[in-house]
């Protein structure tokens, strides 16, 4: 049984936003190494490197499932001066120059459960003391190791005691929260937003038994993203666009996806509910995925609007005003009969931007006085 810290994805950047901090860890006997545990795909990799980016640090990418010992020990060469081996350290790990350059250098030795045996045993030294022989890592470097869970059907290895024993370890446990709010920050595809937060377990579906080699996973939504961004710029038809879904998710998923796709094609338009001119919602109608689709597609285009009010102060375009597209979102908003729909809405608008802090209190006054008595315990706490 493992006896790993399981963690999300939140708390694993505020551990390495203190680990990777240049400021910190300057006594070489606190500078150890780190192994991020977890299954494909749910963003070990991707966290490492916003977090090094974030310091503005360099990060040396090492798979060490593609290695051979001497590329981690060096290649000996015969010193014919001193008749003596000396050995030629790799050029991939980092050198004096670079630690100088950048003020945090990130090793990622990836893959670690997955290299060859006779790899894990040229890592022995290198995790624990910062060196190969004579060679010695920058003092500004910072390892960490990850590596896939062993029961995701992918090449491992069993991990040597005395070497787990030099690291900290943790596991990384997929958290629907801490993506969606990373999808919204990051401009995910309003398609995509709609969908996951309708249907939450669509996001992260592998399982280890299972035989599927197109799932769902927060690295293959990503892929997702990509290619919704080319369909909107039309750069790819809709038959290709899905042909591509159904590549990253499986074929199941996509037909779903799809159907929420085209069933929006049903529900009112963002610019006529944040113009006042729809003011009630049939959500027996459209369907909980509609109710979704249209929440998320108005949350993104109140982001839009203070974007572009932000740019064009003065302008006579009919969204200048945002506290009145504010105020029309929540006379929409109160048609709803599930008080969680409201929660949902404005929680997400408040993950998207700063609209709802900003717009909360202009609203007018009966308006307010509703939504407040009525939804207080959920949200205005927020304010």
């Amino acid at each position: 049984m493992s006896t790993n810290k399981t963690i999300t994805p939140k708390t694993l950047k505020k551990i390495l936003l203190d680990f990777l901090n240049p400021q910190n860890h300057k006594d070489p006997k606190t500078r150890h190494s780190i192994f991020v545990w977890g299954s494909m795909g749910i963003g070990k990799s991707e966290i490492i490197q916003q977090v090094n980016d974030y310091y503005g640090g360099l990060l040396i990418d090492l798979r060490l499932s593609q290695y051979d010992p001497t590329d981690i020990r060096g290649f000996p060469i015969y010193d014919r001066d001193t008749r003596q081996m000396r050995w030629a350290p790799s050029s991939e790990l980092p050198t004096i120059l670079q630690g100088d350059k950048y003020p945090i250098i990130t090793l990622l030795l990836d893959e670690l459960n997955s290299a060859n045996p006779t790899v894990l045993t040229a890592c022995y030294q290198l995790i624990l003391n910062h060196r190969i022989g004579e060679y010695v890592l920058p003092p500004n470097t910072r390892i960490i190791a990850a590596g896939n869970a062993d029961g995701d059907r992918g090449v491992t290895f069993a991990m040597p005691i005395p070497l787990c024993n030099r690291m900290l370890h943790y596991t990384l446990q997929f958290s629907f929260d801490d993506w969606i709010q990373h999808a919204t920050e990051t401009d995910y595809d309003p398609y995509i937003l709609g969908f996951t937060n309708w249907d939450k377990e669509s996001v992260n579906g592998y399982s280890p038994n299972s035989e599927a080699n197109a799932f769902q996973t927060p690295r293959t939504w990503s892929f997702v993203n990509d290619y919704a961004k080319r369909f909107r710029n039309r750069e790819i038809d809709e038959e290709l666009f899905y042909l591509y879904v159904a590549g990253a998710i499986g074929e199941p998923h996509q037909i779903k996806f799809q159907a929420f796709i085209e069933n929006q094609a049903n529900l009112p338009s963002t610019e006529a509910i944040l113009t006042g001119q729809v003011s009630k919602f049939d959500s027996e109608k459209i369907g909980m995925s509609g109710v979704y689709a249209t929440v998320v597609n108005c949350n993104v285009q109140l982001k839009r609007i203070q974007t572009w009010c932000q740019q064009n102060v003065t302008t006579g375009n009919k969204f200048e005003n945002l506290t009145i597209a504010f105020g029309n979102y929540f006379k929409f908003l109160h048609t709803f009969v599930e008080p969680e729909l409201v929660v949902f809405a404005l929680t997400n608008l408040y993950a998207v931007s700063n609209v709802y802090n900003a717009n909360l209190s202009a609203l007018p006054a009966e308006l307010y006085s509703v939504f407040k008595d009525k939804y207080s315990p959920y949200l205005f706490d927020k304010n």
